[in-house]
This record gives structure tokens, sequence and C-alpha cells, in this order.
């Protein structure tokens, strides 16, 4: 019985066994000529020997290479439980990896900083004097609705009560809704005409302790709730500006509510927007109230955020809003996207627009219409119950924050009032004044990073493999052949081309 290396490939055995039967039949005769070659048959077993002698796993060579049935079967045991092991880790080290956790860090910055756009509203969106003279008619028509008596009928709490219990529509808020129907159905000029102009609303501006020029510097942007606004530095952030008040914008303000409409205006002031260059203004969420008769100063301190978009974070960050920008005139921001999704949601499901929202090309939504108030109802309620569901809108991948704190006291002082009238032209009671600065140099920067980044991945990966079974992302390679050759054996017989018979491989390494 001839006892076949273990270390020789198929082929080889083959050409032993061969050689040795010939050499018996020939008077031991070894260079007797050859029967001719049969292509032996593989099998899985031929497959993983080639696998081992080949492989940088040492667990599997000294498989490969162990002398006796038992220390052959306990080296294999032991090496496949470390070759699992190793899969195991991977694989939780890959499930970790795959949750693209971030971690924040937190910067201070000390030096100049760019000043952020301030859109100012006047509370009163109506004059009075301006529906007087407007086209179209429907203004003064509604203006006439509203009852002489309006004053005594607000005071009488029961008649209100009386009608929303009978259902009955207020004549008065007949008038105001039809007033609000007028101004919706007319043009944006129109609306623009019965607002306050900015030279009425802003009478005095500097900047750094340098009068500007409000009215060529501001944009105009008409808001359903307070009309007309204007906002300045809209779209620059090259103000760059030291910290402190005299190094901040100084406005005083026309705050009068006599051309009011009655009742229509509850409070005497103005709306103050600060918010990043580019963006859109919400005056209706963001605004600070400028009361008349005080100074308000609104100290500053600026926040910039840098996040990481998908995957990280999901659903992530805006990144790119290009068709954002294109598509409503300003630059991305999360609050800006709720108001636009609204919208969006009003024009699909009762198709008009909310006046109320950002402006659209579908007609303004009638609000004399019960259907059409139900259905706005319905949109908002739907909206505020699964908002993050129907509108997709991430915070910005680069934002700048603005947190202000707000202080107040009384002015003009008693030595200006004596002199306000011939500066300014109109009288101190209706005035107010609004300085906005940096209040600290500091910009606090906030940015996430990745807590595995791809590279620190694949080197926890190589650890993990040479720790528990002291190979490499190669051996990896050499498994996935090795399956593939079994699949193959197993298949077909024809395998030759794969059963490498060089001769560095007929004795051990």
């Amino acid at each position: 019985m001839v006892n076949f290396n273990f270390h020789l490939t198929p082929q080889a055995r083959e050409n032993a066994r061969r050689a040795a039967e010939a050499a018996a039949t020939n008077g031991h005769h070894p260079t007797a000529p050859l029967p001719p070659y049969t292509p032996p048959k593989y099998t899985v077993s031929d497959a993983f020997r080639m696998f081992a002698r080949r492989t940088n796993g040492h667990g599997w060579i000294r498989t490969s290479r162990a002398r006796s049935f038992w220390a052959t079967n306990c080296w294999f045991i032991l090496t496949l439980i470390v070759f699992i092991a190793a899969i195991v880790y991977t694989a939780l080290l890959w499930a970790n990896y795959a949750q693209y956790e971030t971690e924040t860090s937190i910067h201070s910055m000390v030096g100049k900083l760019p000043f952020p756009s301030v859109t100012v509203c006047s509370n009163n969106p109506i004059k009075v004097s301006s529906i007087v003279n407007a086209q179209p008619d429907s203004y003064r028509q509604s203006l006439q609705k509203i009852p002489a008596n309006i004053d005594s009928l607000f005071k009488e709490q029961d008649y209100y009560i009386g009608k929303l219990k009978t259902g009955e529509l207020d004549p008065v808020y007949d008038a105001y809704v039809n007033l609000v129907a007028a101004r919706n159905g007319s043009t944006v000029e129109q609306r623009y005409a019965i607002g306050c102009s900015v030279n009425e609303l802003v009478l005095s501006c500097k900047f750094g302790g340098k009068v500007c020029d409000f009215a060529k510097e501001s944009q105009r942007f008409y808001d359903d709730v307070y009309g007309n606004c204007y906002t300045w530095n809209y779209d620059s952030s090259e103000r760059m500006v030291a910290a402190g008040i005299d190094n901040g914008l100084q406005l005083v303000l026309m705050v009068s509510v006599n051309d009011s409409l009655p009742y229509y205006v509850e409070s005497q002031g103005a709306k103050v927007v600060v918010h990043e260059p580019g963006t859109m203004p919400l005056p209706a969420t963001e605004a600070k109230s400028v009361a008349a008769g005080l100074d308000t100063e609104l100290g500053l301190s600026l926040s910039s955020f840098s996040r990481l978009g998908h995957p990280y974070n999901d659903p992530g960050c805006m990144l790119d809003y290009d068709d954002f920008t294109n598509l409503f005139g300003f630059d991305y921001t999360m609050k800006g996207c709720f108001e636009t999704c609204q919208q969006r949601a009003t024009v699909r499901q009762c198709g008009c627009s909310d006046s109320r929202k950002t402006p659209a090309a579908a007609p303004i939504c009638d609000a004399s219409d019960p259907d059409v108030i139900a259905c706005l109802a319905k949109v908002s309620y739907s909206l505020q119950r699964d908002a993050d569901t129907l509108c997709k809108c991430p915070p910005a991948c680069s934002e700048n924050v603005y947190e202000s704190l707000n202080s107040y006291s009384n002015w003009p002082s008693e030595t200006l009032k004596s002199t306000f009238k011939s500066k300014y032209g109109v009288e101190y009671n209706n005035t107010a004044r609004v300085q906005i600065y940096y209040r600290t140099p500091v910009t606090t920067k906030y940015a996430d990073q990745p807590s595995q980044t791809r590279n620190q991945f694949i080197g926890w990966l190589g650890g993990q493999l040479f720790v528990w079974s002291g190979t490499s992302l190669i051996t990896l390679l050499e498994v996935v052949a090795f399956l593939l050759t079994s699949v193959l054996v197993i298949c077909t017989q024809n395998v030759d081309w794969l059963m490498v018979d060089h001769d560095d491989l007929e004795y051990p390494y």
C-alpha cells in the first residue's frame, strides 16, 4: 500500500500512484512508459487543501500540516471558532459604523462678525387714509360696512358670545372679512399702496455711528399679517462689525396707530426680525416687538452650525437648496420650508393659496366662503398633527443663528423731547427707537463630525481580523475564492485550471 503525501496536489498524487504501479509491473523501473493520464476527480476536500496551503491565515496552515486525525480536527475546530468570532465582531463593528453617529465639536472664535439682515414691519398693515382713495372700490365698500358704533359693540362681550352660540355671521366680522378678501384679490402694488411706506415707517437710520439711507438699502417684503415690511442688508454678509452698541444698527420708527382701522390693530408699535441674509423673514413667528415711547436694545450673539448630510443625522440636512431658492426666492431655512410646505398642501387640497403663508401662483382663498375656511382648518390640523411626516424639512447644513438679549428704557429723554419735532418732523409720542448690535465678539461654532470615519472603520476592521485570526483583509478574499472553488467542484469536475500544480506546491512552505 502506497502512503500518498498529504501535501501533494491531486495531480501529483495521481502521478506518484501511476509511477509506483509502473515500477511494480516493469521490474521496478520507474522510467518505464506511463499509461495515458486520466484527469482526477477533485473534491471539496482537495479545494480546502489548496486553500489551506496558500492562505496567510495561520490556523488553516496548521490544519493542513497536522499529521494526525485528532490534530487536524482540533486545529480545524479551533480555527473555525476563532474565524467565526472574527466574523461576529466584524459584523458588530459594521453595525456600529452603519448607524452613522456623529459627535459635535464646539469652538469659539473672537473677531469681527457679519451683520445680519433686519426686517421691520408696522403693526398697522392697512391705513384708513389709503383705503379711501384706493383701488379697487371693494376696499371702500368694505370700509363703509364697518358700523359706526363699533366701539360699543367690541365692549359688549355678550354680543359676541350670543353670535357664536347662534352661529349668526357677525356684521363687524363680515366687514373685516370682506376687507381682507378685497385686499387678497388686489394686485401686489395695490396691497403696497394701502400700507406704510418705508419713509413713513423709518424716520432715521444709523449704522456704526454713520447715517445710512434705509430706503435705498432695504428691500420691500409683503406679509399678510403686518403688510409692508422692509428688509435692510437683505443679501449681503460683507458688513463685518465689531461688538458694541456703537457698531450696530440704530433705527427711529414711526409707530402711530391713528391711521389704523378700529380694533384691527391691538397695539401701537412695530415688529423687528433679525435673520440671516437671504433667508425668508417670518414676522408672525420670529419678530421682536418694539413699543412706542421705548428704546429697545437687541444685544445679539452669533452661533454658527455646520451639520452633516445623509446618511448622518437621518434624514440628514439640506445640503443643496438651489431648487428652493429658485422657487421661492429665499435661501433655505427649516421654518421657511414648513411655511412653503403648508402653502403647497393648501393649494393641493383647497385649490387656493393661504394669504397668511408664502406667496403662491394659485388664487388667494376666499375668507368669506365657509367651505374654504373648513378646508383651511383641515389642512392646518393635519399639518400640526403630522408635520414631520407630511413636510420633509431637515435643518440646513450650514446656518447662522442669532440669539438676542432684549432690554428696554424710556425714550426719548427729556432733553431730546424739546428738539425732537424739529429733528424728525413728528411728535415723539408716536415713535420708538430700536438698536441692534452684537453684545459679544465671540462666535460659537458647532460642527458635526462622524464618530467613525471610513478610514477608522477599515483600520479597526483590520485590527479585529488580526487579533482574532492573525489575518488581513486579503484573507476574506481567499475565503471567497475557496467558496467559489467549492461550488465549481460540486457542479463540475473540469477545474484543472483552478488546481494549480506548481512545483512549490509539492512541498510544505
